[in-house]
This record gives C-alpha cells, sequence and structure tokens, in this order.
C-alpha cells in the first residue's frame, strides 16, 4: 500500500475569521488520520465551499467521512485494471 496525503485549502472568503478557518483545518485532518488507513494510496484536497455554523460541526465529521468513502469508491473503480473480453 502506498502513502497518504491531504492538502487543506480554505480561503479567506469562504470563510473569514481565521479562527473557523483553523477549526475547520483540524475537523478535515482528524478525520482523515481515522481514516487513514482506509486510504492509503491516494492524495487528496479538500476545499470547503461554504463556512460551518457551529451547530453542524458534529454532523460536519459524518458528512466528511461519507464524503470520504464516496471518493474512496469512486477513486478505487477508475484504478482497477480494465478487463481483458479478448
Amino acid at each position: 500500500m502506498g502513502i497518504v496525503r491531504l492538502g487543506v485549502a480554505i480561503s479567506k472568503r469562504v470563510i473569514p475569521r481565521a479562527v473557523d478557518r483553523n477549526y475547520c483545518k483540524r475537523l478535515v485532518r482528524e478525520v482523515f488520520q481515522q481514516e487513514q488507513a482506509a486510504l492509503a494510496g491516494f492524495d487528496f484536497v479538500v476545499r470547503p465551499r461554504g463556512g460551518m455554523p457551529f451547530s453542524v460541526r458534529v454532523a460536519a465529521r459524518t458528512e466528511l467521512r461519507e464524503l470520504l468513502a464516496r471518493l474512496l469508491r469512486k477513486c478505487r473503480r477508475q484504478k482497477s485494471p480494465p478487463h481483458d473480453h479478448g
């Protein structure tokens, strides 16, 4: 299995307050570390498209795990060798 790398890019326009941007980065890294064994061999870049109100931060962890799982399934399908029908 290969190594796994993570990039997190959050602009000030999307999340203006540095405290909130840092929290978002910590949240992404936390979920990523917990799922790291399953993600081996891929590189990921996470770029939030909107702010994260305090009331949905718990749900954000769950949603991020679901997104990573869906992305991993898609990457594995594309990475598998084509079947030879000849």
